[in-house]
């Protein structure tokens, strides 16, 4: 039972990770051209990828055990 519970809590924050970089996506997509023309695009790009980044590290769970 606590092993089902702590995978559902890593399900959770992969989720929530998940959901973040959507809506910074989606900020950026509805941002862009104000974006541009205020050079901020890199800005957030460079946030999005060191998330997306962190998110493939942390793929490396061991799900073996159940």
């Amino acid at each position: 039972m606590q092993e089902q519970a702590k995978k559902i809590d890593y399900i959770q924050e992969q989720l929530d990770q998940t959901i973040s970089l959507t809506d910074m996506a989606t900020q950026l997509l509805y941002n862009r051209r104000e974006n541009v023309l205020k050079g901020k695009e890199r800005d957030y790009w460079k946030q999005i990828s060191y998330q997306y980044m962190s998110l493939e590290s942390s793929d490396d769970y061991d799900d073996d055990e159940g």
